[in-house]
């Protein structure tokens, strides 16, 4: 007779809701805007009311986002496991994005002088002055009403998805190929915008020596860049990239079958 864990006892639906749950908790928990605009508890329900939209719990529907067909609990808990991973790297560009803007202010800010406080004394600590603080709470708003937000769901619901419409698509394979395709269209136009700057500012060094634009110019091309990188991933939002990309691998995957 099998051993009953609490992993087989426990429906497929509730292990599911968990793992978007501790997904979604994760992907949001590691972004500083978003940890510095609510508290953990408050974030923690978000994460639970996301986790019970996302899985569809208590819906006379199947569930949408894929099932933990897990009978044992090394099964169960690789499955949790997943999902951490996928959280981090689901939020991990939106954090980095909000430290990318914070360092091009602070950047700012030290080359008017704003922190000399902090270097002269330095047990005041690091301080940041209101425009920073104003930038970074400004980006999560601009990204959440432009549905910028979209992008992280969907990007959340991706293995599910392309595991349900192809069947045997391995996840790691689907992360791989939506990271890459997706980094190399929003990476382009924020390298051509830093290019153009770097190449505007050495004309303007050219005519005149004297003036040394480098420095000044960083902080404003690390601002124009993720604005740009912004403005595509919305862009992005109004094709359907995810219905596309599943459709694409699920046919590559069966050619691939076919022809082994």
């Amino acid at each position: 007779m099998d051993e009953v864990t609490v992993f087989s006892v426990v429906p497929n639906a509730l292990w599911s809701w968990c793992a978007l749950t501790l997904r979604v908790f994760t992907a949001l928990v590691i972004i500083p805007a978003v940890r510095g605009a609510m508290p953990v508890s408050t974030l923690g329900a978000v994460s639970v009311l996301l986790g019970l939209q996302f899985s569809r719990i208590g819906c006379i529907q199947p569930v949408a986002c894929g099932t933990m067909a897990s009978q044992t609990s090394e099964e169960a808990l690789c499955e949790l496991l997943l999902s951490l991973v996928c959280g981090v790297l689901v939020g991990l560009p939106s954090a980095v994005a909000g430290e990318f803007l914070t360092t091009a202010l602070e950047v700012g800010d030290a080359s008017r002088g704003a922190r000399s406080g902090e270097q002269l004394n330095p047990l005041l600590g690091v301080t940041h002055s209101p425009i920073t603080q104003a930038a970074s709470l400004g980006l999560l708003i601009a990204a959440t009403s432009m549905g910028f937000h979209h992008i992280i769901f969907e990007a959340l619901l991706l293995p599910y998805s392309a595991e349900s419409a192809a069947g045997f698509v391995p996840r790691a394979m689907t992360l791989a190929l939506v990271s890459f395709r997706v980094g190399v269209v929003v990476a382009a136009p924020v390298i051509v915008v830093g290019l153009l700057i770097d190449i505007g500012g050495a004309m303007v060094s050219t005519s005149l020596p004297r003036v040394q634009l480098h420095y000044e110019l960083l902080p404003v091309k690390m601002v124009l860049g993720l604005v740009v990188g912004v403005w595509v991933l919305c862009q992005l939002d109004r094709v359907p990239l995810v219905e596309r990309f599943v459709q694409h691998t699920a046919a590559v995957s069966m050619g691939m079958a076919g022809g082994g």
